[in-house]
């Protein structure tokens, strides 16, 4: 995913999300790896975080965090660096699928579904969510954001 970092007078700068990740796990030692990034364009900050395994040493993660705090001042960006074990990572799955409410939800529509549009309703319903999930799914990822720009260009050419 690209990012907008700034303006300038011939247009506008944008960042990738993806080569950032990998520039950052470029400075990383083994064990450690960056789980996430987050831009803040309007204070030129990036947090990053970063998950390591239990057997790095305390005085790893300092240097880890002002190299890495360093070489992205160097480009111009302030940096912030959260650590997290990996056992806390491992924690974060939350609840299972039928303890969440969207799923009783989602049970509950299908079965109104059923009820009110018989069978053939219900899955010409469903295939219509799944058709608009997909072009959402794709549309989010890198390659759908490529076409999105490229049409809005086409149109933007248009009213030129």
């Amino acid at each position: 995913m690209y990012v907008k970092w700034m303006d300038n007078g011939r247009g506008r700068i944008w960042l990738s999300t993806l080569g950032l990740k990998a520039f950052v796990e470029s400075y990383l030692p083994e064990g450690v790896s960056c789980r996430d990034i987050e831009f803040l364009g309007e204070k030129n900050q990036i947090f990053l975080s970063l998950v390591l395994s239990d057997t790095t040493l305390y005085l790893d993660k300092l240097s880890t965090s002002e190299e890495l705090t360093e070489r992205l001042e160097a480009l111009g960006l302030d940096a912030v660096v959260s650590w997290k074990h990996v056992s806390d990572v491992e924690g974060e799955n939350g609840p299972g699928l039928t303890e969440r409410p969207y799923f009783w939800g989602i049970i509950g529509a299908v079965m109104a579904a059923l009820l009110k549009l018989g069978l053939k309703g219900t899955l010409e319903c469903l295939l219509a969510g799944a058709v608009f999930y997909g072009f959402v799914f794709f549309f989010r990822s890198d390659k759908g954001q490529h076409w999105t720009s490229r049409i809005a260009r086409f149109f933007k050419e248009m009213m030129d």
